[in-house]
């Protein structure tokens, strides 16, 4: 019975909500009880029995997308460390002799690397000392032969010229340098030093002197030049009367040097040809004496050398008692210019040779 009264409920709410869902110009539908029951049926008003339906909407609701992002650190990936292994070592024979080279004192055999202990020695054996060994005995790489060393405290060294002519015989102590003796030059020979060091003398020693030939030169002077040149005089235009070469045939001292011979003076600018003769330079001095008497006027000598035109040697001097030398290279050379000026009181000096001075031993030189 108590069934039955649950399904009359649940269809007497069926039909409510069916009549609230039709139009409002039908009738309410009114359940009609049975006669099989005379109960009445209530129906208690609860949450649950309330029905709401969602506001109508017209709007469609687009679907909404996330972009998402994965990121992962890239796996870790670990070699394993090879197992480090050593390389087997070598064993070598160190073998130490005596100063024959042959006589064994001791044999050791050393791990590649290491050190051999060196065996005590006397320190004296009659009038030699003990100095050591003549090789390394660490670090050792093969099998060694070291020898002992045995000196005389005080060795004997001795100097010989080239042709074996004794120059000094000196006692140097183990160790030490020697000094050697003074050596000249000899005629056409100049000497080049010794054959061998003496320094840390370390046995008895024969040392040598060494020499060298002075390369041959011929030379002409410049005065004989004149005679097989082809000489252009009167470069610089200068009048006749005005230009002159002169040959100074007395002794000329500039400060203390003495000067005979070979020297030329005046006011002059000479062109030679020297093409063909294999001159290879052109070496003198300037000289500048003053006049032979005193005066009190201002002076200077001034030389300009030119090879093919082009300007290689200047200088000019203004105190009396000075020189200058110079040197010029004439390799492959045509033509050679020499302009001396002497010059008293701002003015070119043309009258004869009280001005004393000039080009001095000046040769054009052929090796």
């Amino acid at each position: 019975m108590k069934k039955l009264y649950i399904f009359s409920a649940i269809s007497l709410l069926c039909l409510f909500l069916l009549a609230c869902s039709s139009t409002q110009q039908r009738a309410p539908f009114t359940p009609s009880i049975t006669d099989r029951t005379a109960a009445v049926i209530d129906i208690a008003e609860t949450e649950r029995s309330k029905i709401e339906l969602p506001p109508e909407t017209t709007a469609v609701t687009q679907p909404q997308y996330f972009e998402v992002v994965a990121t992962a650190a890239p796996a870790v990936t670990t070699t394993p460390k090879p197992i480090e292994t050593e390389t087997p070592k070598e064993y070598f024979t160190v073998k130490f002799v005596d100063t024959d080279g042959y006589t064994s004192i001791s044999v050791q055999t050393v791990m590649e690397g290491g050190s051999a202990v060196p065996p005590a020695m006397p320190e004296k054996r009659g009038d030699l000392i003990f100095r050591g060994w003549d090789k390394d005995y660490t670090n050792i790489r093969r099998g060694t032969i070291v020898k002992a060393i045995y000196q005389k405290e005080w060795l004997t060294v001795r100097f010989f010229d080239a042709d074996a002519t004794l120059l000094k015989t000196e006692q140097v102590r183990y160790g030490e340098s020697a000094t050697a003796p003074e050596v000249k030059d000899k005629s056409g020979y100049l000497f080049d030093g010794w054959n061998t060091l003496f320094n840390d003398v370390t046995e008895d020693l024969d040392v040598f002197a060494t020499y060298y030939s002075v390369p041959v030169r011929t030379y002409v002077t410049l005065p004989n030049v004149y005679a097989l040149c082809e000489v252009a005089e009167n470069t610089e235009d200068l009048p006749i009367a005005a230009y002159y070469r002169k040959l100074y045939e007395n002794v000329l001292t500039v400060g203390k040097e003495d000067y005979a011979g070979n020297i030329l003076y005046g006011s002059f600018s000479d062109t030679l040809t020297i093409e063909g003769f294999n001159f290879t330079s052109f070496e003198g001095t300037l000289a500048l004496k003053g006049f032979g008497e005193e005066t009190e006027v201002s002076m200077a000598l001034r030389l300009t050398i030119s090879v093919d035109g082009v300007q290689r040697f200047s200088a000019e001097l203004t105190r009396p008692g000075t020189y200058k030398n110079f040197s010029v290279d004439l390799a492959h050379a045509k033509t050679l210019t020499i302009k001396l000026e002497p010059i008293v009181d701002d003015f070119i000096y043309y009258e004869d040779a009280k001005f004393m001075g000039g080009l001095v031993n000046a040769v054009l030189y052929e090796n």
